[in-house]
C-alpha cells in the first residue's frame, strides 16, 4: 500500500492530504498514485502543517550544516501571517514626500520587480516568480524634498485586493535580515499568471496628495509575469533494514513527512510538492568496506523497482534507509567517511533517482533537499566539496541574493548564506540554483508530453565506474533504459571495434562514479567493451 501527502505554497494553508484516516479502505480510493508491489503497508499518513525541528547536518557527509531556523525559535515574520486583502483602513492619500524607486518580491530567493522607476523584464529577471507561492513584497522609496519620518502604509494592490503594511521607513531603505517596515506578505492564492500588480505609499495619519510619485505604476497597473512550475511528486522509498537482523525502518510518520514537505517547499520553486510513501522494500545487502552504505546498489534497486511499476518519467524517486539507530551512530561506525546519501545527477532524458539516510529530524530532511537537488541536474556549489558546478557565479559557494524563509520568515544574506548544493553552514539557495531548478521543471514537462519509453530487447547489466575500479552487477531485466543515452563500443581480443550498442549512462553526484547500462550478453563476439576513454573486460556473465 502507498500513502501520499500534497503541500501547498509555504504555507498559504495547511497540508492538503489526499484521504482521510478513516480505514485502508478509504486510503486506497482517495490516494493518488499507484500501489507499490512489494513488502508492507508503510504507515499513517500526514495531515499537519510543515515544521522544522532545529539544525541539521549536511546533504551528505561531513561538514556541519546549520538549517534554517526553527518556525518558534528563530526570527519572526514580520506579520503574523499573510495580509488579508481589504483589511484595514481604507484606501488613504498618497505621501506627497516619497517616490516609489524599487520593489522586489521575496519567494524563497529576491526577485527585483521595479528598479530606478522602471520595470524589470521578466527575461532579465534573476529568477522566475511563480504562481501560487506565498510572496512578500518590498517597497525602497526615495524621499522628496522635505521628507519628514513618520508613519506610512505600503500597499500592494493585486487586481484590485489590497495587501498592506505600516511602518515608519529609515531611509534610505537597505535589506536587512531583521526586515523592513514596509515588507507586505501576501498568499499564493493571490499569486496568480495573470494578475497585475499596482504599488502605493499611503499617509497613516493626515492628508496627502491624490497622485504623484508614491503610486506606481503611475497610472494602471503592471503585469506581474507569475509563472507555473506545475507540482513537484516524490515517491520516497523506505527500505527496512535487515542486514543486521534488526528489520529497522526509517522515519516515515507525520512529523517526518512534514519536515521533508517543508524542506521542499521553501527551497524548490514549485507550489506544490507531492509526496507518496511507497509500500517498504526489504533491504539485506552488506556495506561498503568502510562502513557506508552502498547507495549505488539502492539506487540500482529503485531503478528496476520504478521500471516494474511504470512509474512516469517525471517523479522524482527517493529512498530512506536506517542502517543504525542514529545519524551519528551511522557516522560514527564509517571511519570519518559518512556519505549519507548518492543521487545520480540527472540529464533531462535520465532516470530521477536517489537515496539516503532517514533517521527521524531536520537533517534527514537536508539530505533529501540536497539529494534530490542532483535529480534536478544540479552539481555541487564550490563549498566545502568537489566536484562542483563550473558555472556556479558566486565564490565560496554563496548565495549571492537575499533570501527569504517564508515558513520561518528568516532572511539569509548574499555573502554569508551558503547554496543547498554545496557543504557549508547556513545553507539556503541561491537565485542561480533555484531558476535552474525551475529550468528543469519546465523543459521537463516539455520534454516528456511525447517522449515514449525507449523498449529494451533483453536483460541488462549494470557497469560501475569509480576511482580505479570497476565492477558489474548481475543481470536484470528492465522494460526501458534508464539514463542519458551514450553510445558504448565492443571490442575483440585484439582490441578492434565489433560494433556499437547504445547504452544508458548515469553520472553519481558523490565520489566521481559513473554507470553504464548494457546489454547483459555482447551483441557481437566481443571480449571487451570502451565506455567513453576506459576499455573494459566483459567479466564472467
Amino acid at each position: 500500500m502507498s500513502r501520499s501527502v500534497s503541500a501547498p505554497s509555504p504555507f498559504a494553508s495547511s497540508l492538503r492530504t489526499c484521504a482521510l484516516l478513516l480505514g485502508a479502505a478509504l486510503l486506497l480510493a482517495g490516494c493518488r498514485g499507484r500501489m507499490g508491489n512489494r513488502g508492507e503497508d508503510a504507515g499513517t499518513r500526514l495531515d499537519a502543517a510543515a515544521r522544522p525541528d532545529g539544525g541539521a547536518l549536511p546533504g551528505d557527509g561531513g561538514a556541519s550544516r546549520d538549517a534554517a531556523p526553527d518556525v518558534d525559535g528563530g526570527p519572526a515574520p514580520l506579520d503574523a501571517g499573510p495580509s488579508t486583502p481589504d483589511a484595514g483602513p481604507p484606501p488613504g492619500d498618497l505621501v506627497p514626500d516619497l517616490r516609489v524607486d524599487a520593489v522586489a518580491a521575496f519567494q524563497t530567493v529576491r526577485i527585483p520587480l521595479v528598479e530606478a522607476g522602471a520595470p524589470v523584464v521578466t527575461a532579465s529577471r534573476n529568477a522566475p516568480l511563480i504562481a501560487g507561492r506565498d510572496t512578500l513584497f518590498r517597497v525602497y522609496p526615495t524621499p522628496e524634498a522635505g521628507w519628514r519620518a513618520r508613519p506610512v502604509r505600503a500597499v500592494i494592490e493585486l487586481d484590485g485586493a489590497r495587501f498592506t503594511a505600516e511602518g515608519t521607513p529609515a531611509l534610505p531603505l537597505a535589506d536587512t535580515a531583521a526586515g523592513t517596515p514596509l515588507d507586505v506578505r501576501v498568499p499564493g492564492s493571490a499569486i496568480t499568471a495573470e494578475a497585475s500588480f499596482r504599488v502605493r505609499l499611503e499617509e497613516v495619519d493626515g492628508s496627502g496628495v491624490a497622485s504623484g510619485p508614491a503610486a506606481w505604476p503611475a497610472s494602471g497597473a503592471a503585469a506581474l509575469d507569475a509563472r507555473d512550475a506545475g507540482v513537484m511528486e516524490v515517491v520516497l522509498v523506505p527500505f527496512r533494514y535487515d542486514t543486521d537482523g534488526s528489520g529497522r525502518l526509517p522515519a516515515t510518520d507525520a512529523a517526518q513527512l512534514a519536515l521533508y514537505a517543508r524542506e521542499l517547499t521553501t527551497r524548490f520553486p514549485y507550489a506544490e510538492v507531492d509526496i507518496r510513501v511507497h509500500a517498504i522494500v526489504p533491504w539485506s545487502r552488506g556495506t561498503r568496506f568502510n562502513g557506508n552504505v552502498d547507495w549505488g546498489d539502492v539506487n540500482a534497486e529503485l531503478i528496476d523497482l520504478r521500471d516494474a511499476e511504470g512509474a512516469p518519467e517525471h517523479e522524482y524517486w527517493y529512498g530512506v534507509m536506517a542502517p543504525h539507530e542514529s545519524r551519528s551512530s551511522y557516522c560514527a561506525s564509517t571511519f570519518g567517511t559518512c556519505v549519507t546519501g548518492q543521487s545520480y545527477v540527472s540529464t533531462l532524458r535520465g532516470t530521477r533517482v536517489g537515496s539516503g539516510v532517514g533517521f527521524a529530524g531536520e537533517a534527514s530532511a537536508g539530505t533529501l533537499a540536497h539529494e534530490l537537488g542532483h535529480q534536478h541536474g544540479r552539481y555541487h556549489s564550490p563549498c566545502g566539496t568537489s566536484g562542483t558546478d563550473a558555472d556556479y557565479p558566486y565564490a565560496s559557494g554563496v548565495i549571492g541574493v537575499w533570501g527569504w524563509d517564508p515558513a520561518s520568515g528568516a532572511f539569509y544574506a548574499p555573502d554569508t548564506g551558503t547554496d543547498i548544493m554545496g557543504y557549508c553552514d547556513e545553507q539556503w539557495v541561491s537565485d542561480y540554483t533555484y531558476a535552474a531548478f525551475f529550468q528543469r521543471a519546465v523543459d521537463l514537462r516539455g520534454a516528456y508530453a511525447l517522449r515514449a519509453p525507449a523498449p529494451l530487447a533483453g536483460p541488462v547489466r549494470f557497469l560501475h565506474l569509480g576511482p580505479g575500479e570497476h565492477r558489474w552487477s548481475a543481470p536484470r531485466e528492465l522494460r526501458r533504459l534508464p539514463g542519458a543515452p551514450r553510445p558504448a563500443l565492443w571490442l575483440d581480443a585484439r582490441g578492434r571495434p565489433l560494433g556499437v550498442v547504445e547504452g544508458g549512462y548515469l553520472e553519481e553526484a558523490h565520489g566521481g562514479g559513473r554507470v553504464w547500462v548494457l546489454p547483459a550478453e555482447a551483441p557481437f563476439p566481443a571480449v571487451s567493451v570502451q565506455v567513453g576513454d576506459a576499455v573494459i573486460p566483459l567479466g564472467p556473465r
